[in-house]
C-alpha cells in the first residue's frame, strides 16, 4: 500500500457535514444536546453537565460572532473572503500577533 499523499494547501482537509461557519456550530450543538439526552436517560450527572457546559459554551461563541462570519464557508478556499484569511489579517489576528507582541 503506497504512503498517504498528503492534502494540497488549496483543498479544504475537513468535512463537519456543514458547509457554513454557522451551521457547523448548530449541528455541533444538536450533537451536545443529543449527547446530554441520552446522559441523562443513563443517569450520568457528569456527562450531562459537561454537555449543558458545552452547549452554553458554543451558545456565548455564537454570539460572539459577528453575522457575517456565522454565514461564511469553513473551508479557505470555497470563497475568496473566508474566515481564515480575515481572522488571519485581523488586527488580533497570528500575523498581528507575531509582529506585536501579546495580546
Amino acid at each position: 500500500m503506497p504512503p498517504a499523499k498528503p492534502a494540497a494547501r488549496s483543498e479544504c482537509v475537513c468535512s463537519f457535514g456543514a458547509t457554513r461557519v454557522g451551521s457547523m456550530l448548530e449541528r455541533v450543538r444538536l450533537h451536545v444536546t443529543t449527547d446530554r439526552f441520552l446522559a441523562g436517560r443513563r443517569g450520568d450527572k457528569i456527562w450531562e453537565a459537561a454537555c449543558d457546559y458545552a452547549a452554553l459554551a458554543l451558545t456565548r461563541l455564537a454570539a460572539r460572532l459577528p453575522g457575517w462570519v456565522l454565514e461564511e464557508w469553513i473551508c479557505a478556499t470555497a470563497g475568496a473572503g473566508s474566515v481564515a484569511a480575515v481572522v488571519a489579517s485581523s488586527p488580533g489576528g497570528p500575523a498581528h500577533r507575531s509582529a506585536g507582541g501579546r495580546r
